[in-house]
Parts: C-alpha cells; structure tokens; sequence
C-alpha cells in the first residue's frame, strides 16, 4: 500500500486547501501586499554625515535599480555624439622628472654566472669494469657507473667505451684507458 493510500484521509484535504489557496491568492480581487515606493528604497540618509547602519544597508547595493535608471533615451542620445579627439589618440608614456628616479624600483642584479674554473690535471680514474647490454652501457669508476658523454672527476669526459676499456677527453687530450690500469696510451693533446 502506498502513503498515498495509507493516508487520503487527512491528505486529500491538505492538498486540496493549498491549492484552493493559491487560487484566492491569484484571483484580480485580492489586494495586493502594501510595497515601498522605489524612490524610498534609493533615498539618500538625511544630512551629509548621517550614516544608515540599519539591518541590511550594506544590501543596497545590490537592490534593483530605480526605474529612472532603465530609460534607454539619454544613453542613446550620449551614444550619437562624436568622439572627442582627444580620447582617439593613445596615452602619452609617462615622462619622469630625474629627481623621481631613485625612487622607482630597480630589481636586484642578477647574480654573475660562475666561470667553471679548470680543474687541475690530475691523474685519470681507474676504471673497474664496463656492462653494455642492448640498450645501454656504462662504465664504472670508483663506485659509480658513468654512460658515455659523461663527466669524471679531474676534468675528464667518457667518450666512449671499447671492447677493453674506455676512451677519456681530458686536459692531456684523449686517452685510451684499459680495464683496472693507468692510461696506456695517449691519442695527441686537443686544444
């Protein structure tokens, strides 16, 4: 059974009366709730520092307009007057006397870009083993693996790596390094 069913003895004549309600309240007879004027809405507070802090003064602002407010005639009127030619022509820059300068904001200098000074020509690393697998390969110096176009330490960059060791570009130009030992060969300075 549903609620309606359950209940049609008290229901029906609720709904009934709401609606017989709304009907009297539409019909051209009744009169209509008393309504402020617009003009009292608007009115400014009497006096030039009387302030209006009743409840929701700080809502005027969004209340509908006046119907003054809404004629379109002086708008259209203002709207079929030429342009002043002063407003056609765009802003001048801004012309700053001397004086006013030190006190506009100047940013803080970037800092300098360090030169990378020159390392030291040491000795090359030793190189411990190399892995190549199909789609890499390193080589490992002192603890760490390095691919080739890497940096090492004492200036040096892995150029490539061979079937016995690697290739190295340094400061005493390239070297062909063995696996475990100091360089065996060199390959001419570079500048």
């Amino acid at each position: 059974m549903s609620f309606v069913e359950q209940n049609q003895r008290w229901l029906l004549p609720v709904l009934g009366a709401a609606v017989a309600g709304v009907v009297w309240l539409n019909l051209p007879g009744h009169p209509a709730p008393p309504r402020n004027p617009p003009e009292a809405e608007w009115a400014e507070p009497a006096g030039p520092d009387a302030k209006d802090t009743g409840f929701g003064a700080d809502l005027k602002a969004l209340a509908a307009p006046p119907p003054s407010a809404n004629v379109p005639a002086p708008l259209l009127r203002a709207g079929l007057q030429p342009l002043d030619p002063g407003l056609r022509r765009p802003p001048a820059p801004p012309r700053l006397h001397p004086a006013q300068w030190p006190e506009l904001f100047e940013p803080a200098p970037a800092p300098a870009p360090r030169s990378a000074a020159p390392a030291a020509a040491g000795p090359p690393p030793t190189v411990e083993f190399t892995i190549a697998t199909g789609t890499r390969s390193e080589a490992w110096v002192q603890g760490r693996g390095y691919a080739p176009g890497a940096a090492l330490a004492g200036g040096y960059t892995l150029k490539r790596i061979t079937g016995t060791g690697v290739v190295l570009s340094g400061p005493r130009g390239e070297l062909e390094l063995p696996l475990g030992s100091r360089p065996a060969k060199s390959h001419g300075v570079r500048p």
